[in-house]
């Protein structure tokens, strides 16, 4: 019962944004910095501030930056252009890293379709193993309609171990740390840590195919830097324009915590041929993420605190893997590709809603603003080099990137070690 007060102001809030949205042209205030201008334009006449009879705020309503923008007349002509800058939708989704296929093979990188491996390589040792992986990995996303371009730097690192029961299945468990640095285009950076862990398991049903299950938890804390701005566009008699600068640039600064629900669901079937190999994928992967509420600091009146947020992802995966094998002496060397089809079921355009920090009202304005939409179809290549040697020891380097986003691009790059014990 004592959830029930939060849970109707947390319904009340979406109501709000969802008329706001629905009432607001789209134009004027589906992004974040369409929100800013509408609701800070005209010296926030739109917030509904009680007034003196010389427009000043009556005290209590606002926080000092806030009231010392809001206060007094309307500026006289323009037009507002709000350069706000900053992604604030969230971690994004990202690939299955803690997938059971990548554990199962002892010449497989972290982001692998893998094949049957325990099965494919006859030089190992013994039914347990143990394995290390580094990845690194750089992402853009192009500037859109509702979120800024930014650019990341990411490094991995997976630990684990896992054991094979005959030559119908394996299961194991890895823990998983990841660092994230990255830029924002106009203005500002942001940097994470997360950790997780998995647990996983393969099946052989028959010979050439496999089926891989895993469960992964993760956890995430996130630190934010962007720089704001407001200004107006002023048209001169003449037509020539001017901009004038009426909330100066500043950095926000938030930090906040969430975590994810990951679960994946594989299957496969291997024709060979010599030492060819070459195969049909098929898999599912959902997720479910939770972003707990936070607020930004800054020396602006355009702090904000946000929402709880909540992203749920399906997605499948079709594609095809082909490899060829070489045996030289020393052990077995598996070249590899791989190509995917992506298709997202039910991650959609997502209403996030937040308030002015500085708003001190029992029920304060809401900003209710739209994420950038998911791209439903996108593809996932892979090249990846394997080798087992006959003393146990494996290794495995991979290249990865995203193709046909329609406003993402990804390269990556994995190096692992793994012990048959």
């Amino acid at each position: 019962m004592n959830n029930l007060p939060r849970r109707m102001i947390r319904s009340n809030r979406l109501l709000q944004a969802a008329l706001c949205l629905a009432f607001t042209s789209t134009a004027q205030a589906q992004s974040l910095e369409d929100q800013y201008a509408l609701f800070l334009g005209g010296k926030c006449d739109r917030m509904d501030f009680a007034r003196d009879i010389d427009a000043i705020l009556l005290p209590g309503q606002a926080g000092p930056r806030l009231k010392a923008y809001c206060d007094g007349l309307p500026p006289v002509g323009g037009v507002i252009n709000s350069a706000a800058t900053g992604s604030v939708s969230g971690a994004g989704l990202s690939a299955a890293d803690d997938s059971a296929r990548r554990r199962r093979e002892a010449a497989q990188n972290e982001n692998s379709e893998a094949k049957r491996g325990a099965q494919d390589f006859s030089v190992t040792r013994g039914n347990a193993s143990a394995f290390l992986s580094l990845r690194y990995a750089s992402e853009e996303q192009d500037a859109t309609r509702y979120e800024g371009e930014r650019d990341s730097d990411s490094l991995a690192a997976t630990i684990g171990a896992d054991y094979r029961f005959g030559s119908r299945g394996l299961a194991g468990l890895a823990i998983r740390f990841e660092d994230v640095s990255g830029d924002l285009a106009r203005g500002g950076d942001f940097k994470s840590q997360a950790h997780g862990f998995s647990l996983y398991a393969s099946l052989y049903p028959a010979d050439n195919a496999f089926i891989d299950v895993s469960l992964n938890r993760n956890f995430r804390n996130d630190e934010t830097h962007r720089v704001v701005s407001l200004e107006r566009v002023l048209t001169q008699i003449d037509g020539s324009q001017s901009i004038s600068v009426d909330i100066p640039a500043a950095s926000l600064d938030s930090e906040n915590d969430s975590r994810d629900f990951r679960a994946q669901l594989q299957a496969g079937y291997d024709f060979t041929a010599g030492g060819f190999t070459i195969g049909p994928r098929l898999g599912g992967f959902s997720v479910s993420s939770e972003f707990d509420a936070y607020g930004e600091s800054g020396a602006s009146p355009m702090t904000l605190v946000f929402d709880t947020q909540h992203e749920s992802s399906l997605r499948s995966s079709v594609g095809v893997q082909a490899s060829h094998a070489f045996t030289p002496s020393a052990g077995v060397f598996v070249l590899q590709a791989n190509v995917d089809w992506l298709h997202e079921f039910q991650d959609d355009q997502r209403i996030i809603t937040a308030h002015f920090a500085e708003d001190l009202r029992p029920n304060p304005t809401v900003l209710a603003f739209l994420n950038e939409a998911p791209d439903r179809n996108f593809y996932a290549a892979r090249l990846s080099l394997s080798s087992v040697f006959r003393s146990g020891w494996a290794g495995f380097a991979s290249v990865e990137g995203l193709l046909g986003h329609a406003y993402e691009q990804s390269v990556g790059m994995t190096l692992g070690i793994r012990k048959e014990l």
